[in-house]
């Protein structure tokens, strides 16, 4: 929620709070609650807030059901805790006698599904990713607990299918694409029509998802499942039914000459 920083505007705030509580039999808790300011906010006022609305000023908004609140411009920073928890999750093995078999069951049901919650609404910054997969590389190929050993093999070519002969490991970017790929589907398909409904007023009103833009001032999440419009484009048909919804002007002339065979 986001107001001007002064007396009266808390003040309304608190009493729209109270309504809530009193309409809904939901008490919120302003114990867990905290407010941010902008750097312009003078200190006196900050002060006033923070008394009437009974909360503490805190600098970073945190994280509110494991995702971050406010990506900003770091973004590798903010998601740097995902390469932590892979590597502790490595290290934890590293001492066990483990055969190939196992670590290759291990890496790819416990350690490249660490990002999966994560990677399901945010594109994770391409860095990230890399240096997970160095970690997990790390530890396929090396031995004992410092993961020291030669790489044999490019890890690309072990992130081939097993169908062609490889190991089937994730590419994790291209993993994160198809993640955001299917809520953009979902989008697409209005499978959950209170979120589809504030998304398309708020980014594409009167559009759809495949004719979509980046729009001004988006939010990171919005950034990420459009990151995912050509994979969307590129596997998907349009289907005509009364063509009431299809401008027969978006489309190629290969797609059109499909179409019409």
């Amino acid at each position: 929620m986001f107001f001007r920083a002064s007396g009266v505007e808390a003040r309304i705030v608190r009493n729209v709070l109270g309504r809530y509580e009193n309409l809904s039999g939901q008490a919120i808790n302003f114990n867990k609650s905290s407010v941010i300011f902008s750097p312009n906010t003078r200190t006196r006022e900050r002060n006033q807030v923070c008394q009437i609305l009974q909360v503490s000023e805190v600098s970073e908004p945190g994280r509110y059901l494991g995702m971050p609140m406010n990506v900003g411009k770091k973004k590798v920073s903010v998601f740097h805790f995902l390469t932590d928890r892979v590597k502790k999750k490595l290290q934890s093995w590293g001492t066990k006698l483990i055969s190939k078999g196992g670590k290759c069951t291990l890496l790819k049901t416990a350690a490249q599904t660490i990002p999966n919650f994560w990677m399901n609404l945010f594109l994770i910054p391409n860095e990230v990713c890399e240096s997970m997969e160095v970690q997990i590389n790390g530890y396929w190929w090396g031995h004992g607990q410092n993961n020291k050993g030669i790489r044999w093999k490019n890890w690309d070519k072990l992130c081939v299918m097993k169908e062609a002969g490889r190991l089937g490991f994730k590419k994790l970017r291209n993993f994160n694409i198809s993640m955001l790929a299917k809520q953009a589907w979902l989008l697409i398909n209005n499978d959950n029509p209170l979120v589809t409904t504030c998304m398309k007023a708020k980014y594409i009103p009167g559009r759809d998802f495949l004719t979509a833009k980046l729009g001004a001032n988006p939010s990171y999440m919005w950034r990420s499942i459009l990151a995912a419009q050509e994979v969307v484009k590129r596997g998907c048909r349009r289907r005509i039914c009364d063509g009431k919804q299809t401008e027969i002007g978006r489309f190629h002339g290969s797609h059109v000459q499909k179409m019409a065979s």
